[in-house]
């Protein structure tokens, strides 16, 4: 897993990321508690497939640069020696 035990201890980690998929789940969102959305002629093109590709293809670019980061590494102030 990428960058496990980096922040804190993967146990805890994942009693945080179940809290916090609850309250994402199970809480009403901004558009639920308004009963409308900012742009709805907007909003329908992309339910169903559309917005499904659209979901996979973000979630692939958000990995992909969470893994290139990853790789980097720690590196030194520039002028750490000036």
């Amino acid at each position: 897993m990428l960058g496990s035990n980096r922040i804190m201890p993967m146990n805890e980690c994942w009693i945080w990321v179940g809290c916090c998929a609850g309250l994402a789940l199970f809480m009403p969102n901004v558009y639920q508690i308004l009963g409308r959305g900012a742009l709805p002629a907007l909003e329908r093109q992309f339910i169903g497939r559309r917005g499904g590709v659209l979901f996979g293809v973000l979630l692939g670019v958000s990995l992909f640069l969470l893994a290139i980061s990853e790789t980097r590494g720690v590196s030194e102030f520039l002028y750490f020696n000036f």
